[in-house]
């Protein structure tokens, strides 16, 4: 059924050259298409039963209408009447949902194809484990709720974000904040939902920021990760900078703790979307103290930027620095000698891990049997003597942060 225009099916492959060579024999005859007009809509689909039906929305109104069949696609088009310009479509499953569904490859509107199970389609009915038949962008070409569709996106120029998150006792909330303004809102149940903000066209995202205003714990919120404009970041990445990931090293303080975990007051999330290059970097070493008592400092370039006291069990100690001045020497030192020793796994800088123990790590104070105290590339990754230290070669971290 066409309204205001008109409608041609076009069959499968095999279909065709099955039509084609009874159309040989002169069984029968059907009408061939006309001509491609000017401005046309092509929706490939086919049903689950082979007992669905679509339609087709332009500008909100139905145009046309098709049976499907099952269990191959078909193409139908819809040639635009002169002069009408297409500003949204829709295909819309007309049938009752469940067991009957409908699967919608894509549209194709003026020559340009639009995929169902893109980011950038918006559905109803299109239902996922996570979040039902609720409307989202699923990433899905399958229309199974009863009532439900796809909305394409023609304009192509605006971002999406989506956040997919949960809370700890289903009680919580979180905010999206844009370059520092809050734009939405969201309430958090147990299980892990995906949750959708469309920028305004034009508006290029400098800053995301995910933020937990649930009051802290009990209250937590674990954020998996977000997307921007189809780009991934993960909360874990050691891009992501937060404030409120509570580790047992640094508590509630900021910093990139490599966790999806808000479980602090007023707790956030930063995402490095800006060409995805960070505007900060970190430092991370996980070390101990045999005894509990040690300090350990952390000195780049030549300088002590940090100082830790050290706990019996391993914890994560983290520093954080502008890519705008680089690192080219990295040293962690030790002032006290045995009994008290500290004792240093690894060392995380730029994406790269360095093993404190390996074959490029040289040091001062890693006691043996066989040189003492003396300078070396010793394989340990323990400081047992005084004003001990570990020097890192940093030329596995050289390649630029991408």
């Amino acid at each position: 059924m066409a309204l205001g225009g008109t409608t041609v099916r076009v069959r499968s492959w095999w279909s065709v050259l099955l039509t084609v060579s009874l159309l040989t024999v002169g069984l029968f005859a059907i009408p061939t298409p006309s001509a491609a007009a000017d401005s046309e809509i092509r929706v490939r689909a086919r049903g689950r039963l082979g007992t669905e039906n679509i339609e087709l929305l332009v500008n909100g109104s139905e145009v046309a209408s098709w049976e499907l069949n099952a269990p191959w696609f078909e193409t139908f088009v819809y040639q635009v009447p002169a002069g009408t310009a297409v500003e949204a479509v829709r295909v819309r499953n007309s049938g009752e949902g469940w067991p009957s569904a409908v699967v919608v490859d894509w549209v194709e509107v003026n020559g340009r194809q639009l995929d169902s199970s893109d980011w950038r389609t918006l559905s109803s009915g299109s239902w996922d484990a996570a979040t039902g038949c609720d409307r989202g962008y699923k990433q899905s070409d399958w229309l199974t709720c009863d009532n439900s569709w796809f909305d394409y996106d023609l304009a192509n120029n605006s971002d999406l974000i989506s956040v997919t998150a949960r809370g700890r006792l289903g009680t919580e909330n979180v905010d999206l904040l844009i370059d520092g303004d809050e734009v939405a809102s969201w309430e958090l149940g147990t299980s892990f939902e995906t949750f959708y903000y469309r920028l305004p066209s034009g508006q290029d995202p400098g800053q995301v920021r995910v933020r937990n205003n649930s009051g802290g714990w009990p209250n937590a919120v674990i954020v998996d990760y977000i997307t921007v404009d189809g780009t991934t970041y993960d909360s874990s990445s050691w891009r992501t900078l937060s404030s409120g990931s509570w580790d047992s090293a640094a508590g509630c303080g900021q910093g990139v703790k490599m966790s999806d975990w808000l479980t602090c007051n007023n707790s956030w999330f930063d995402y490095a979307v800006d060409q995805n290059v960070p505007k900060y970097r970190v430092i991370r070493v996980d070390a101990r103290g045999r005894l509990g008592t040690e300090t350990l400092d952390l000195v780049v370039n030549g300088r002590t930027v940090e100082s830790w006291q050290l706990e019996t069990d391993a914890k994560l100690y983290y520093h954080l620095y502008s890519p705008d001045s680089p690192v080219t020497s990295v040293r962690v030192e030790s002032s006290v000698g045995w009994p008290s020793a500290a004792i240093v796994d690894f060392l995380f800088i730029e994406g790269f891990t360095i093993d404190t123990s390996d074959g490029r790590t040289r040091s001062y104070g890693a006691w043996t049997p066989a040189t003492g105290c003396a300078e070396g590339i010793k394989r340990s990754d323990w400081l047992t003597c005084g004003n001990s230290w570990f020097e890192y070669d940093l030329r596995s971290a050289r390649d630029p942060v991408r």
